[in-house]
């Protein structure tokens, strides 16, 4: 654990206390083997300590089975791109047919490297598997691995929850019988002493439209009357995790496209080898009016958020997420067809029936600028906003070439931004509101920024939320490497956990 300095001007404020908890996939390479795929990596977990405007940072690489393993062998088992064969402990759902996926844990893989969370007193590393590891929020060691799939009848999972008011998590997990493809969780909040996971349980349930391909989510919304999964064209291929073992995909390889229900555009799609989808979502809530029965028309949107397929080398890191806004209106029983069912004053959203297909809305977006907003890793004022209607949006410009933050006013439709030179990344930003604050953005935002040089440190950045101005930053030692992280949590203490470990060094400056 180290003790970092602030930079002045300007001072962290004295209100904020707590721990900032980070994870990503950090390592990359396990004795001669490289981790090909950027989402792959090991995990390695972030603690900042905030406490009396002091910080102090610890990094801890997740100790997982799947690490433990790969140490000890000379083929690497990552948590997409593993290859051995699993008999799917959900078998029965399939009836007579006997089938055999791609990275069912615990037996394939417990590397969760995409989030972190706390329901109740637990802290959990999260992934897109059904795997989920409490974790010991002092030393950031693994303490228990959880296999939702022996609990509930999913196969997947997603690093995304959402929480209710209760503090209940609400999850989402897809099964390969098609017939229940998109599942809802609900894990309760509970004692200490109590286990919330082994109360998971199934809420809501969709088949999916297509009996072999079960769309990709990596998120989902939630607000409080509706919970919303994308059915889009960027599918797994349920056929494939039959023969994965084989052929060496991994996960990755059995996704496919539907390109007959992509969004059609200039060109062929086949020679362009580019297709759209979302992938993180902000649902904006609020009264919601006309059918609650869950029996929603079929949406189609487009375009959203760019990624790259490759047929010779795989799925590629994507190009620069958008910021859109669409509008789902929600009782088209007796509309008109071919008109815009969107009367919301100021947005540029449109909605229209198909004239052919009567069952089918179609949707675009609204941008907000005539020019798109690049920004990706999505937050807002959680606490205040969830499931309901916000006004600010912060976000990242990660995988862009014009590295920033940004803050977005849906309202005006203003951008406000900070950035450094083009070393600095900005990873996403977390905001905490300050104590008793009544306005949306009264707080600040916490985002770790990584220098691509070696000769500037990284460090915690602490921005004004309303004014989007610096207040302070914590430098990492020059001696101590900040690994990226995706996505993280805030949990606000007056006393945070120490962790009382030998290995603490104090810098002074």
């Amino acid at each position: 654990m180290y003790t970092l300095a602030e930079f002045l001007p300007g001072h962290i404020p004295q209100w904020l206390n707590g721990c900032l908890y980070r994870n990503g996939a950090g390592v990359y390479q396990v004795k001669d083997t490289n981790i090909r795929h950027f989402f792959d990596g090991f995990s390695v977990l972030h603690k900042f300590t905030i406490q009396n405007g002091h910080v102090t940072f610890r990094s801890s690489l997740l100790d997982t089975h799947t690490l433990q393993q790969a140490m000890g062998i000379t083929r690497t088992v990552t948590s997409r791109s593993g290859v051995h064969r699993v008999l799917d402990p959900c078998k029965n759902i399939f009836k007579e047919s006997q089938t055999y996926f791609a990275e069912l844990p615990p037996e394939r893989t417990d590397n969760t490297s995409v989030n972190v969370v706390t329901l109740g007193d637990g802290l959990y590393a999260l992934t897109e598997t059904a795997t989920i590891n409490r974790v010991d929020p002092r030393d950031l060691k693994t303490t228990e691995m959880i296999d939702l799939s022996r609990v509930i009848s999913v196969h997947t999972g997603t690093a995304h929850p959402h929480f209710n008011q209760q503090g209940d998590m609400f999850s989402y997990g897809s099964n390969f019988d098609h017939r229940k493809a998109y599942n809802i969780i609900r894990i309760p909040n509970m004692k200490a002493d109590a286990d919330p996971m082994a109360k998971a349980e199934i809420v809501a349930s969709v088949a999916s439209r297509w009996p072999t391909n079960i769309s990709y989510n990596h998120s989902f919304g939630m607000s409080e009357n509706y919970y919303v999964v994308l059915d889009q064209p960027v599918a797994f291929n349920t056929k494939k995790f039959q023969i994965s073992n084989v052929d060496m995909q991994g996960v990755a390889g059995t996704l496919v496209l539907r390109r007959g229900e992509a969004q059609k555009n200039p060109g062929d799609l086949r020679d362009q080898l580019r297709f759209r989808f979302p992938f993180h979502q902000l649902l904006r809530g609020g009264r919601l009016s006309g059918n609650r029965s869950g029996h929603l028309p079929p949406y189609r949107c487009h375009p959203g958020p760019v990624f790259g397929e490759d047929e010779e080398i795989g799925f590629q890191i994507p190009d620069a997420g958008s910021f859109a806004r669409f509008v789902l209106p929600l009782n088209v029983e007796n509309a008109p067809r071919d008109i815009n069912l969107v009367g919301l004053p100021h947005s540029k959203a449109t909605a229209i029936i198909d004239y052919d297909a009567r069952n089918v809305v179609s949707l675009t977006p609204d941008f907000f600028t005539p020019e798109k907003i690049t920004m990706e890793l999505p937050r807002i004022n959680y606490p205040m906003c969830a499931g309901r209607k916000y006004r600010y949006a912060y976000g990242t410009s990660v995988f862009s070439d014009f590295y920033r933050l940004v803050k977005l006013d849906t309202q005006e439709k203003t951008v406000k931004q900070w950035r450094l030179t083009q070393y600095y990344y900005p990873g996403e930003p977390i905001f905490v509101p300050t104590p008793g604050a009544i306005e949306e953005d009264d707080g600040v935002i916490l985002s770790p920024v990584l220098c691509e040089t070696l000769e500037e440190p990284s460090f915690l950045l602490v921005l004004d939320a309303r004014s989007f101005t610096e207040i302070a930053r914590a430098y990492i030692p020059s001696n101590v490497k900040m690994s990226m992280t995706f996505h993280g949590t805030f949990c606000g203490s007056k006393n945070p956990p120490r962790d009382n470990l030998p290995d603490v060094v104090d810098i002074h400056l």
